[in-house]
């Protein structure tokens, strides 16, 4: 019954804002454009597009295998529909829908799918912000520069931390585990402290892929894509 409920929210939320970004688009204009259009670089831009999201798939894929067994076409599938849901859905909520799928689809927890979602999302960022940097570096200086320049490497030192967080869990996952055990019974029943220690446990699973520095590197070059 509770994923029935969930479903039927899910579809018509996504029909709402659906709604909300194609109510002003003028649809006679836009077949009337689509027609005079020239069909090359389109057919173009659709397969350049569709081997991009191929590779974000292996990659994300890459990173859940690091740990469970889970075939690519499934991954691939619940790519999709989280880019998708991140259109039409704000805050981009498309990441809370990928983690839904992938514990219904693949049999694993909520925990460790965002764990896994958090590595693909940080691998972006940190290939991001190291092309910016590497770029603004060869840019005349400036005052405005400077800022931007402050401001990125601010940011940089802050990913760095967080990816600095995540190894140090990953490597001492047991024992940070049994630490937060410790720490949640002074509060909670033991029952209870140990479900939520569990659901960090289950977390930190989800980042094993930096343990292994080639399924890292994997990772990373393809977030170059």
């Amino acid at each position: 019954m509770k994923r029935k409920i969930l479903f039927w929210f899910g579809i018509i939320v996504s029909i709402v804002f659906l709604y909300i970004a194609l109510k002003d688009i003028d649809f006679g204009e836009f077949v009337s454009t689509l027609r005079g259009a020239n069909p090359g670089p389109m057919i173009g831009a659709f397969v350049l597009i569709t081997g991009l999201y191929t590779v974000r798939a292996l990659r994300w894929h890459t990173i859940i295998r690091a740990r469970y067994k889970v075939p690519y076409f499934t991954a691939f599938r619940i790519e999709m529909i989280g880019l998708f849901s991140n259109n039409v859905l704000p805050a981009r909520a498309g990441e809370i829908v990928r983690a839904f799928f992938l514990r219904r689809e693949a049999n694993v927890t909520k925990s460790f799918a965002f764990g896994t979602i958090l590595v693909d999302r940080v691998t972006d960022l940190a290939i991001l912000l190291t092309l910016m940097l590497v770029a603004l570096s060869q840019l005349p200086d400036s005052s405005v520069l400077a800022t931007v320049n402050n401001v990125e490497e601010f940011a940089f030192i802050a990913l760095s931390g967080l990816i600095l967080g995540m190894v140090v869990l990953v490597l001492f996952r047991v024992q940070f585990v049994a630490l937060l055990e410790k720490l949640f019974g002074c509060v909670l029943s033991e029952e209870n402290a140990c479900k939520l220690a569990g659901k960090f446990d289950d977390f930190s699973r989800g980042l094993e892929v930096l343990r292994n520095p080639l399924r890292l590197a994997a990772v990373l070059l393809m977030a170059l894509t």
